[in-house]
């Protein structure tokens, strides 16, 4: 007996109907999964992180989406709790999300790689060097200005003309240095912080825990 193309077509088509569904990451959540997501997000904003990771979890048992990985993922960086955290972040990578979900997952991998590095990272910061030299200067300036003004006291007691003008010029070169000191420690401070302010809002990421054509964004600074 001849099966028509016909229905061989229908019969794919039902068994893709009613085949299995694999959750993907920017699926809906479910509406009482969706209440729990939202409360957790509150709390990730209150910074009441293991609450937060209670009804992330919650919000999973009743919808499996694979969305709710990159809000655990989140919830445990903050948490300083990087090893769960990556775990998770891979967890949702491999649900195949967004290009910029993506990105976002994996700018959270690269936070908690810095993070799990060895010692605190400040002080090779080339900028946190430049506003010390500036302090240093500043510093050096100020002594300079001090010593300027008791070299002109001694000077109003010398008792020989020669005396006088080689203590006033020695003076004059103290306010010297430490004026220029002063200026160019204030100088090295000033363009540090401001590059530093500059730089960090450029990289500063924006957490955002997304749910279909909405993302929530939880605006925070590392």
């Amino acid at each position: 007996m001849r099966i028509s193309s016909f229905a061989i077509a229908a019969a794919l088509a039902l068994v893709v109907a009613l085949a299995p569904r694999t959750a993907h990451a920017d699926d809906p959540l479910k509406p009482a999964a969706k209440v729990r997501f939202d409360a957790g997000v509150k709390l990730t904003s209150a910074a009441r992180y293991d609450d937060a990771i209670r009804e992330f979890q919650a919000a999973y048992e009743i919808d499996p989406n694979p969305v709710l990985f990159y809000s655990l993922a989140v919830a445990e960086r903050l948490a300083g709790r990087c090893p769960a955290a990556v775990d998770y972040y891979e967890r949702f990578l491999r649900s195949g999300p967004s290009r910029q979900r993506t990105e976002a997952a994996r700018a959270g991998i690269e936070m908690c790689s810095g993070a799990r590095g060895s010692g605190p990272s400040w002080y090779r910061n080339p900028i946190v060097g430049v506003i010390a030299g500036g302090v240093v200067g500043m510093v050096f300036g100020a002594g300079f200005l001090i010593a300027a003004d008791g070299t002109r006291d001694r000077a109003a007691l010398a008792q020989h003309s020669d005396d006088f003008e080689a203590t006033l010029d020695r003076a004059t070169v103290q306010r010297r240095t430490g004026a220029v000191l002063l200026v160019l420690g204030a100088a090295l401070v000033g363009g540090g912080v401001a590059y530093h302010v500059k730089v960090q809002r450029w990289r500063q990421p924006t957490i955002a825990i997304a749910l279909g054509a909405r993302s929530i964004f939880l605006a925070r600074s590392f």
